[in-house]
């Protein structure tokens, strides 16, 4: 008995300590930022789709999706960047602030131009024209999400992920009683109090996030305008690949609704939009999981004093912990799928009908997530750049192409089967560059290299 009670002591003790690990500390908060925020997100659609009419859900989501993509444009691959080059920063502070100012000033004349040019970019959102209220809160969205990978990314480097949790906590706090607020005192109609609903909790949470608590994980750090780029110079060539990779890449999953638009017109485009929003919305809870592990992995990975063994042994745990709580969850969501998706029906089934053909394909798409982001990471990892670059490329043409010619023949199911399919086709190709553990090939710590 006195030999049963020792092991379990000590298997207990083990547990504990990987339980407390920085990676599995810090997986375990992004995870939980992300399921704080997918449950938030959750209630929230649930309400917009039982008060609002769908077509304003649609106009309201793919207005949010394209600023995204401007907001991706805007980072100038910085945030990726600052995971890999802040641990060694003398100055971490400048380094941050210097990279909210760039992508800022970038961020800026990009959301004029759209604004300016939406006849032209996508006259189905040129309601945006109608009333200037769009314009200023468009601008401080397109700012609010550009700077949060910033400061994210930042919290990360230096095994902060709780940043990341305590904003989600924040804006969705703020996220249910401003949409219910803004349904009894509507400010201008539908598809403006749902952008706003959207925008604004997202917005404060990112200002809560940079003047309250990063000044508190990184003394000495305020939020002030700075633009001396020798602190960033290190890491310009890295940040630039990861530019290219990262607007190529976004755009297989912030253009899918423009996308919807642009194929289907004004006339059944919005709806359509919204039920793929709703069927997004529920698969993407899975993608949270090898999300948040492997990018716990990076930021551990990323440390000065790591080693090929212990990063290795890290990225060991990342699968182990992904596979864990994936499986059980791809299971529980196609079992219950329909459940799911009728809490957003209310009285309208058509939300059920039209969303569980597209949640049924894009459930598999975490799965795909997974080994892309097993892959990816080690050419992050590696300080590898055209790597990310091919794949994006691969990933985005495979599902943008397929993507329109599967919308006009099958609708938004062919849109998701599109999705997985370009997932999956840049696996091959990571692979190929790729597929080397850090257990089989030397890899010295950072300082080393």
């Amino acid at each position: 008995m006195e030999e049963i009670r020792g092991r379990v002591q000590q298997l207990l003790t083990q547990s504990w300590g990987l339980a407390t690990a920085p990676l599995y500390r810090n997986a375990i908060l992004i995870m939980s930022s992300s399921i704080v925020g997918g449950a938030s997100g959750f209630v929230f659609y649930l309400i917009i789709a039982r008060f609002y009419a769908v077509s304003d859900l649609g106009y309201a989501q793919g207005l949010f999706n394209t600023i995204s993509f401007l907001a991706t444009l805007a980072l100038l691959g910085l945030s990726v960047a600052l995971v890999r080059f802040l641990p060694e920063a003398e100055n971490k502070a400048a380094m941050i602030n210097t990279c909210l100012t760039l992508t800022g000033l970038t961020a800026i004349p990009l959301t004029v131009a759209f604004i300016a040019g939406i006849e032209f970019w996508l006259p189905s959102l040129d309601f945006i024209l109608s009333s200037p209220v769009y314009w200023i809160v468009i601008v401080v969205t397109t700012l609010s999400i550009t700077f949060a990978p910033i400061l994210d990314q930042s919290g990360l480097a230096m095994r902060r992920a709780d940043l990341i949790l305590f904003r989600t906590v924040v804006a969705s706090v703020l996220k249910i009683p401003i949409a219910l607020l803004l349904l009894f005192f509507a400010v201008t109609g539908g598809r403006l109090d749902i952008f706003i609903a959207i925008s604004l909790p997202f917005g404060i949470g990112v200002a809560v996030e940079g003047g309250i608590l990063m000044p508190r994980v990184l003394r000495g750090y305020r939020p002030k305008p700075s633009l001396d780029l020798t602190h960033i110079r290190p890491m310009f060539r890295f940040s630039t690949a990861n530019y290219l990779a990262g607007t190529i890449g976004a755009a297989d999953t912030l253009l899918l609704i423009p996308l919807i638009f642009a194929v289907l017109g004004r006339s059944s485009g919005p709806v359509q939009a919204a039920y793929f929003q709703v069927a997004a919305v529920v698969a993407g809870l899975l993608g949270v999981i090898p999300n948040a592990a492997f990018a716990s992995f990076y930021a551990e990975a990323s440390q000065k004093d790591a080693t090929s063994a212990s990063r290795h042994m890290a990225e060991r745990h990342a699968i182990v912990l992904t596979l864990a709580i994936l499986l059980p969850a791809i299971a529980g969501l196609w079992v219950f799928g329909r459940f799911a998706l009728g809490l957003f029906a209310g009285t309208n089934s058509a939300y059920v009908e039209g969303s569980i053909g597209p949640l049924r394909i894009l459930i598999f798409g975490s799965v795909t997530g997974l080994v892309n982001n097993l892959l990816g990471t080690r050419v992050l990892i590696r300080k590898q750049t055209r790597p990310l670059i091919v794949s994006a490329t691969i990933s985005s043409t495979v599902t943008l192409g397929l993507g329109y010619v599967l919308l006009v023949w099958g609708g938004i199911t062919g849109l998701a089967a599109a999705t997985v399919v370009g997932s999956l086709s840049q696996i091959p190709y990571l692979y190929l560059v790729a597929r080397k553990s850090f257990g089989s090939e030397g890899v010295p710590p950072i300082a080393a290299a």
